[in-house]
């Protein structure tokens, strides 16, 4: 809201204007005039009924906010009222013709702000006699006078309660009077009648039913309405070049991030890597500034729980080079145990050595980091999660803070979303984010339960048998306790094939599966996650009872620190 600088802006932001569809919708006063001629309105009109308009509403909040008494608020329109009643008696002439013609637009202007979207016919009058409508003009203005300030009264009432009840009601409370505004200065501007629709009704407040104004969209046409929106709102993203490498960024990421800006990260003149970073709605939205901007990434929480940062090398460098370059740089932001530095270090020298052992020019390195750590991938292939508490926001600052590796990305974050074009589409993506959240806390466990299902269905019939290639012996993706196939090997006794071993696990124990060490940790470490790891042996060399028992319980028995009873039971 600080950003706000007109109220026009303000109407624009909380309502849904939807412009396709007009209602040509004429006030039909019992056909006194069937020939309507449309003139420009005059700008001293203009200037009155905005004062007139700016009045009413001030007299509302007053009568709302301070024990002013209702008939206050009402003056305004008693004054039209009694106008309109006076008409009748005056002699039609030409100028007085154009004083009720003023008067009567005035009036049915007013009528739009309070009862609901109208288009104001204009109607000339000439000098003549007069017109035998003109008593059927006095008793309907006295007549929808008369009944829309009761009905308004009753407005501000059902207003009242409302804005008892707490404080996140209070700006709920002038929506209603906002429509009326909007639409009565789109009247007056532009001789339309727009369609805008409030999101947020006043809680307690009785509804009434007008023509012409909008009804509640259904859940299923507000999600179409917003996929749309959004759609419309990213066609808008641009892809960003960074000036100094000629490197290209998409404008967003396959996991739903937003592109914030570019960079190039240098050592002495060598340019090393060109960086992106990308985020939720919620950081584009705050930088505009090189302080909200890295507050608002580093604070990985419900809101905003992922950036990522994607690095394109323009400069070869072997793995525990570039490794060791990244962790010096995250080391002294990170406030945990220093070996967790290691464990991202290994996670790049893995990644770099699947491809050669060198980062050349065009390699690609992501990290994605969250609340729970930083996840590594070298080539789009991922090689692991550095699982560590503050990790994820020690990796943001090496890019964000006040020591940046990289000041040109942070001059290109706030350059690109300081704009005041983009400033709203970052708004935009915001309030659509936020309905698209609200949507789904609203559908019920048992879709998502559903849902959950028939993904897990879809994904298990990916899942392929694993033949043994020195045994011949296949074994199934699955077992019928829901653990998954990982792998498949022989277990030899010098050149003989004793048996063939597969390895079962949980969903978790696959995900760990990228380095031997993180699947070890994985397969034995028995949670909620991951309750059980499963053995199938088949054997394809024959041994007795006792053989067989004991060969395996004499690899169990140095690994095992219990007491050896527990192994003869086993045995």
């Amino acid at each position: 809201r600080k950003r706000i600088k007109t109220l026009d802006e303000y109407y624009l932001i909380r309502a849904h204007i939807a412009t396709d569809g007009i209602a040509d919708e004429i006030v039909d006063i019992q056909k006194v005039d069937k020939v309507k001629e449309k003139v420009s309105s005059s700008k001293w009109l203009v200037r009155f009924l905005v004062l007139l308009l700016l009045f009413t509403w001030m007299l509302l909040i007053l009568s709302i906010t301070t024990d002013v008494p209702l008939d206050c608020v009402l003056v305004p329109f008693t004054m039209v009222l009694h106008g309109i009643e006076h008409l009748v008696h005056l002699p039609v002439t030409l100028p007085l013709a154009v004083y009720q013609s003023v008067m009567f637009r005035t009036q049915h202007m007013i009528h739009s702000m309070l009862v609901g979207t109208r288009h104001v016919g204009k109607s000339t009058f000439v000098a003549r006699n007069a017109s035998p409508h003109i008593d059927v003009m006095r008793k309907l203005a006295a007549e929808r006078v008369k009944h829309n300030v009761s009905r308004h009264a009753k407005e501000i009432i059902d207003a009242k309660s409302a804005f008892m009840q707490e404080d996140s009601s209070k700006f709920q409370v002038f929506e209603r009077t906002s429509t009326r505004l909007y639409n009565l200065a789109s009247i007056v501007d532009n001789l339309v009648s727009p369609q805008l629709t409030i999101v947020t009704p006043v809680e307690g407040a009785t509804p009434y039913e007008v023509e012409g104004e909008s009804s509640v969209k259904e859940a299923s046409g507000d999600a179409e309405d917003s996929a749309a929106k959004l759609e419309a709102l990213e066609s808008r993203l641009n892809p960003i070049q960074e000036y100094a490498t000629g490197v290209s960024f998409a404008p967003k990421l396959d996991n739903g991030l937003y592109l914030v800006g570019a960079g190039v990260r240098k050592k002495s003149v060598v340019k090393v890597y060109a960086v992106a970073m990308y985020s939720t709605p919620k950081v584009l939205a705050n930088a505009a500034s090189s302080t909200t901007l890295h507050d608002t990434a580093r604070t990985l929480d419900s809101t905003s729980s992922l950036t990522s940062f994607v690095l394109e090398m323009v400069y070869s460098a072997g793995a525990e080079k570039i490794a060791g370059a990244i962790g010096e740089s995250v080391k002294p932001r990170h406030g945990g145990d220093p070996s967790d530095i290691g464990k991202l270090e290994s996670l790049i020298v893995e990644g770099v050595n699947a491809i050669g052992g060198q980062a050349t020019k065009g390699t690609m390195f992501r990290f994605d980091c969250s609340d729970e750590g930083v996840s590594v991938s070298v080539n789009g292939v991922e090689q692991g999660v550095a699982e560590f508490k503050g990790l994820g926001s020690a990796f943001v600052d090496v890019f964000m803070d006040g020591n940046s590796v990289s000041p040109t990305l942070v001059e290109s974050c706030v350059k690109t979303w300081s704009s005041s074009e983009n400033m709203s589409i970052a708004a935009s993506l915001v309030d659509l984010a936020s309905v698209s959240y609200q949507g789904n806390s609203k559908e019920g466990t048992t879709q998502e339960k559903g849902d959950t299902a028939g993904m897990r269905k879809k994904l298990e019939s990916q899942l392929k048998p694993i033949q043994e290639y020195a045994t011949s012996v296949v074994f199934d993706p699955k077992l019928a306790e829901g653990l998954y196939l990982v792998g498949a090997g022989v277990r030899k006794k010098s050149v003989v094939k004793v048996y063939a071993v597969a390895l079962y696990g949980s969903a978790s124990v696959l995900n760990a599966a990228s380095s031997p060490a993180a699947l070890r940790t994985a397969a034995r470490s028995f949670g909620q996650s991951s309750p059980s790891t499963s053995f199938v042996l088949e054997m394809t060399y024959s041994a007795s009872a006792e053989k067989i028992g004991g060969a395996i319980a004499d690899s169990v028995k140095p690994r095992y620190s219990g007491s050896a009873s527990d192994i003869s039971e086993l045995e």
